[in-house]
């Protein structure tokens, strides 16, 4: 299944990328593209042994995109593009805010043990860090806030249906959020293909 959807993405990224290369929305374009790689990456988590020295390589390389990439690149995406100069303020804090998370992301992933794990049809990220509902709290903020800020509907349609998707992931799949809301992420990313594909603003 990741291998599938990675392939789907990593097409439709590149699609929606080069109708978007030109302009501001680049950024924005190529969110389906970074999803493509991520969960071709979780593809061959399920392939290799666990634990092992490959799958930890593996687990580091999918949580890179999860923890230290979305945080700071979907503000910078979302501002990039962004006309109202109060909404593009306002996306600019929410990059620095991501910034510092994506720091600190660091330095919990270079001092602490990252240990993937099947958990039932789903494989679980294990990683003990401290404050835990206060940093999930301050990432939903910076990575759905953008969204929601953002004058463009296309945008805040793929932020609505994370956001959705993150509740269903929580109260069902807490073991495994982080692979299980990517997926969903990354399934809700193909919007943003069609965004681009029929806006008549590009």
């Amino acid at each position: 299944m990741s291998f599938a959807m990675g392939g789907v993405l990593l097409l439709t990224g590149a699609a929606a990328l080069r109708r978007s290369w030109r302009t501001p929305l680049r950024w924005f374009g190529a969110i389906p593209l970074l999803f493509g790689v991520q969960q071709i990456i979780e593809g061959f988590q399920w392939l290799v042994e666990k634990p092992s020295a490959v799958s930890a390589a593996l687990g580091y390389a999918y949580v890179f995109f999860a923890f230290l990439l979305w945080p700071v690149y979907v503000p910078f995406a979302f501002q990039s593009f962004e006309s109202d100069p109060r909404r593009a303020r306002l996306m600019r804090w929410l990059l620095a805010v991501g910034i510092f998370g994506a720091l600190v992301g660091v330095y919990f992933l270079t001092t602490r043990s990252l240990v993937p794990a099947e958990v039932g049809n789903h494989i679980c990220y294990q990683i003990t860090v401290p404050f835990e509902n206060a940093i999930l709290s301050a990432y939903l903020i910076v990575v759905l806030g953008a969204g929601f800020a953002s004058t463009r509907p296309g945008a805040r349609i793929f932020v609505i249906g994370a956001f959705l998707s993150f509740i269903i992931s929580f109260y069902f799949y807490q073991v495994a959020l982080t692979s299980v809301w990517c997926i969903f992420s990354a399934a809700l990313s193909v919007l943003i293909y069609f965004d681009l594909r029929y806006s008549k603003k590009i």
